[in-house]
Order: structure tokens, then C-alpha cells, then sequence
């Protein structure tokens, strides 16, 4: 076996690991939010959780970084291929799931007297699966830039800058805090070498670096920090700019560092536990790897058990403590991995619910 096909398998190993802890902590934040009572989800308690900021302050911009390297390997392949291939992976599961929430929305109107909208039908659309939305669009703009602009720095820096004041509206304000992850993933692809070059003593400055830096950040992590209670424009309505550009900063140094520094973490202990002889930690990272090839089926269904169970049943309760949360994620990851494996079985369902390939 050469050495780049051993590299390869090494890189599609442990970046599948990495995505499995990165959904386990999607899976984890949300049994916070909503697993936790009527209480703390009524106030909003869980923004003020340590182990709720910890996971939020990085975990969808480690995903947007893995998402952006992974896409670098399949650019090659042409733009309308690209968008073609993203369009059948993401966005038709997310049109089928919706039309859940269509009927959810249109049932409501009907039962207030109110007037269904188009606008309405769209808004629940767009904000629905809204992560998926962001890689597809994302996946859209970089091949795009990649095709007509050469992959021009100057061009991502503009459309950088411009996000900022463009609205939040329809989500995209979490699209528009995203991308840059998305990108950085991308680029570092191309640039991985002159990285991966530089000697042992750089990569553990950079790493206590990283850690000392993340933790001094973390401390500052409030109510405000989350994109989804202060959003990303500058020109928010009531908002001072100076305020919101710093909030922003601040979100993209912590989504950054903390995401780097995970990755770091990740790497080496995967390096060193794969030459054990210990089976526990081979266990665990085939565990992770496992979640890794799932996690889009996972984000998916424990989104809709959230929603549409975990919530409902957890606020027929005041409060509940942390240990129901472990007990609430594991059996949420489960239940997503038998229904991935279920879906699996029917090509047609397997498509249109999970993105997978259509055969015809």
C-alpha cells in the first residue's frame, strides 16, 4: 500500500471522526435547549449553560470548516456538477422534510382564520434544516467565485465585507455568519501542505496557543454572543454598529479559534490511539467514524425529534437535570441511526429524505 493511499484513508478516517463529534454535540446542545423543561426553555435558560456556550461557541463553524474541505476535493468536477450534485444531496431532502412543516403551518392558519401565504410557506422553507441550507449556498458562491474568478482572495474579501450589511432576514444571517467557515475550510485544502510542513515545535506553540486563546474567549461568552439572538448585520434595526461589528468579531474569532483548536485536539489523539492496543479508544473512534458518515441523516431526524417530541414532552415538566440530557441524546442517536438505516433500505425514500444517489 503507498504512502498517499495510506494518507488518504488516515485523512477520510479521521475527518468521519470529526464530523461524528461534531454531530454529537449538535445532538447534546439541543437536549440542552430543549430537553431541559418548561423552565429553561421558557427563559431561555440554556444560553447562560457553560456547557451550552462551550458547544455553540464552535461547534457549527467546525462543521462549516470540515464541509468547505471536503468540498475542495470534489471542485474539479465543474461547476454545474457541483451545484447539481449539492442541489440532490441537500436541497431536495430539505424540500421533502418541509413539506412536514408546510402542512404544520398551513393547518395552523386554517385553525386561527388567518390568510396562508405565499411568503409564509416560503419563510418556513427557507428556515427550515437551516444549516443544510447554509453548505448548499455556500457550495453555490464558492463555485462560482471558483469558476469565474479564479479563486480570488480579493473576491472572498469583498463578499465578506458586504455580508455585514446586507439583512438577516429569511435566515440569512446565520448563512451569511457561516460562509467565511466554509471558505477557510475550502482554501486550507489547497494551502494543507505548506501547513502540515512546518515542524513539531511550531504545531505545539500553535496549539497551547489556541487552547490558552479559546479559554480566555469562552469567559467572555454571554446571551449576546449567539448569532441567533443578536444576528450578524451592522445595520440592525436599533442596534449601534460599533456594538454589533464587535460582536461579530468577537463570533468569528471564538468560532475560529475554538474550531481550530478542536481539530488540533482531535488529530492528535486520534494519531496516537489508532497504534494502541487498547480497545476502548478504538471503539470510541469507530463510534465517532460511524456518526461521521451519518451526520447529515443525523441532524435531520434529532432535529424533527426535538421539535416535534423532545419538546413536547419535556415541558410537561418544570425542570429536569443534566443527567436526562445524556440519557435524551443517547437515545436520540439511537433512534436516528435505525431510522438512517431503515430510509436505506428504499432507494426511492433514501433520495428524496437523505440525499443519497438515485439509481436508475
Amino acid at each position: 500500500m503507498s504512502n498517499l493511499t495510506i494518507e488518504k484513508i488516515y485523512r477520510n478516517q479521521c475527518v468521519d471522526g470529526l464530523k461524528g463529534f461534531a454531530i454529537l454535540l449538535v445532538v447534546l446542545g439541543h437536549c440542552v435547549q430543549y430537553g431541559l423543561g418548561e423552565v429553561n426553555f421558557n427563559n431561555e435558560n440554556y444560553f447562560e449553560y457553560p456547557i451550552f456556550k462551550f458547544i455553540y461557541s464552535f461547534h457549527m463553524p467546525l462543521f462549516m470548516l470540515v464541509s468547505g474541505y471536503l468540498y475542495a476535493f470534489s471542485i474539479a468536477k465543474g461547476t454545474v456538477s457541483n451545484i447539481k450534485r449539492r442541489f440532490n444531496g441537500l436541497v431536495v431532502p430539505i424540500l421533502s422534510w418541509s413539506i412536514f412543516n408546510v402542512a404544520l403551518y398551513v393547518a395552523q392558519k386554517f385553525q386561527g382564520g388567518d390568510v396562508v401565504s405565499i411568503m409564509g410557506i416560503l419563510r418556513v422553507v427557507f428556515t427550515n434544516l437551516w444549516f443544510l441550507w447554509a453548505v448548499f449556498w455556500s457550495s453555490c458562491v464558492v463555485s462560482l467565485i471558483h469558476r469565474f474568478c479564479n479563486d480570488s482572495l480579493l473576491i472572498y474579501l469583498i463578499v465578506f465585507i458586504v455580508s455585514f450589511f446586507l439583512p438577516d432576514s429569511y435566515n440569512l444571517g446565520v448563512y451569511k455568519f457561516v460562509f467565511p467557515y466554509f471558505v477557510i475550510g475550502y482554501l486550507w485544502k489547497e494551502h494543507e501542505s505548506v501547513f502540515s510542513s512546518k515542524k513539531n515545535v511550531f504545531q505545539i506553540i500553535t496549539y497551547v496557543f489556541l487552547g490558552l486563546t479559546f479559554t480566555i474567549l469562552l469567559l467572555f461568552y454571554n446571551k449576546d454572543s449567539y448569532i441567533y439572538t443578536t444576528g450578524h448585520t451592522i445595520l440592525r434595526a436599533g442596534g449601534i454598529v460599533i456594538d454589533q461589528l464587535w460582536c461579530d468579531i468577537y463570533r468569528y474569532a471564538i468560532g475560529l479559534i475554538g474550531s481550530l483548536f478542536v481539530i488540533m485536539t482531535f488529530r492528535f489523539l486520534y494519531s496516537c490511539w489508532v497504534n494502541v492496543s487498547v480497545a476502548i479508544p478504538k471503539h470510541i473512534f469507530t463510534f465517532l467514524q460511524n456518526l461521521g458518515r451519518n451526520t447529515l441523516g443525523i441532524y435531520i431526524i434529532s432535529t424533527y425529534i426535538n421539535i416535534w417530541v423532545l419538546e413536547r414532552i419535556c415541558r410537561t415538566f418544570d425542570t429536569l437535570s443534566f443527567i436526562w440530557v445524556i440519557v435524551e441524546s443517547v437515545l436520540i442517536i439511537s433512534i436516528c441511526l435505525w431510522g438512517i438505516r431503515l430510509i436505506q433500505r428504499y432507494p426511492v425514500l433514501n433520495y428524496y429524505l437523505l440525499g443519497g444517489k438515485r439509481k436508475h
